[in-house]
């Protein structure tokens, strides 16, 4: 069917697509910290999936009780987070502190993910920071407050 249309339950030849196909999420009270530019797995807000669907895309809702920088200085700086599937792993979000304040705090955030997984395939969702500034260390959730990590799979 090469039509717009979703009247037979297929777009050109593909099943429901952009559909959610179905949703899992995982919660935490802890909290993670990284003062190191190396990439570090937030392990305590993993999402534990198995594909319905082959090719999908994978939507990343994050929602922290907050994120946080600091560097003990008022000097500019910067954080990374990305998220991965075990396979893929997105471009990473930068989040930048300016000067002269020494802690910086964000919103909320989300990726989308594309995968080439085949239907079937069991994932492990995940979240990471790496902290690039000297002397810096980023902070993910609060101890004793509830952070989730929701992650949709999405029909190709």
């Amino acid at each position: 069917n090469g039509g717009t249309a979703l009247t037979s339950g297929f777009v050109n030849g593909v099943a429901n697509p952009g559909k959610i196909l179905q949703h899992a999420t995982a919660t935490t009270t802890g909290e993670h910290t990284n003062s190191s530019a190396t990439w570090s797995t937030f392990s305590g807000i993993n999402v534990s999936l198995t594909t319905i669907g082959a090719n999908s895309k994978f939507l990343f809702v994050i929602n922290p009780v907050r994120y946080f920088f600091y560097n003990g200085s008022s000097d500019a700086g910067e954080l990374n987070i990305r998220v991965g599937n075990g396979n893929t792993s997105s471009n990473l979000q930068r989040l930048y502190k300016p000067s002269g304040v020494t802690h910086g705090y964000w919103l909320p955030t989300s990726f989308l993910l594309y995968g080439t997984e085949s239907a079937g395939t069991a994932l492990t969702c995940i979240l990471q920071s790496s902290c690039p500034t000297g002397s810096s260390s980023i902070g993910i959730g609060d101890n004793g407050q509830t952070s989730r990590m929701t992650v949709f799979e999405i029909g190709a």
